[in-house]
């Protein structure tokens, strides 16, 4: 019955496909469908930032500025307008994956063509597996080669803006054959000149 009931509410917007890819206006447009039928915001989730399209004035310009325009979209024309939380998945950078690993304070800078991140998002968080040192040094088996046949591998969920609390970070257990995560524990102290990004400042500046 749960399961009805929240197939009700559940609204899926194609996107990236042959006939249209969806924008802001799209998503807006569904979440405002579903305030007005049930009286109160919907939870939005956006699965991933670089296939959304831009406006129409914004589709030729440089994927920096595409990618801004669509975050500050989602913030101000949903999360702000329609007191919606949006949850927003991106891809990371490679080039700056192994930068942010061995200095947290790059954490910010690990999400791909998305600078706009770092000062829009009230929480930023990533996701990702750990390293042969960080396991062991929280006590986990150091990782082989990603396999399914693996027991489990070790993964790391690093909140590395809050301005609403702490910024911390969280270890799990990633059983691919079931696609489960199950809790770790919470990964031991950083190192202080290693210390995650703590939010400052408000939405008019970019954070320090």
């Amino acid at each position: 019955e749960a399961c009805r009931d929240l197939s009700r509410r559940l609204r899926i917007v194609e996107g990236n496909s042959d006939k249209a890819r969806w924008t802001v206006a799209s998503i807006k447009r569904a979440a405002e469908e579903l305030a007005d039928a049930y009286g109160e915001a919907p939870l939005v989730m956006v699965d991933y930032l670089q296939v959304a399209a831009p406006d129409a004035e914004y589709q030729k310009r440089e994927l920096r500025e595409q990618v801004k325009q669509i975050t500050y979209g989602l913030q101000s024309g949903i999360a702000r307008d329609l007191q919606a939380p949006v949850v927003l998945i991106s891809s990371l950078g490679r080039a700056s994956y192994a930068d942010w690993k061995d200095d947290p304070l790059n954490g910010l800078r690990a999400f791909k063509e998305a600078g706009e991140v770092e000062y829009s998002a009230y929480t930023a968080t990533l996701l990702y597996g750990l390293g042969e040192e960080e396991a062991n040094a929280n006590d986990l088996p150091a990782p082989g080669p990603f396999s399914l046949a693996a027991p489990f591998r070790p993964v790391a969920l690093w909140c590395v803006k809050n301005r609403e609390g702490e910024p911390g970070k969280a270890l799990a257990k990633f059983y691919s054959d079931r696609g489960e995560y199950l809790d770790a524990g919470r990964a031991g102290a950083v190192p202080k000149a290693q210390a995650p990004v703590k939010a400052r400042g408000s939405r008019g500046g970019r954070e320090d």
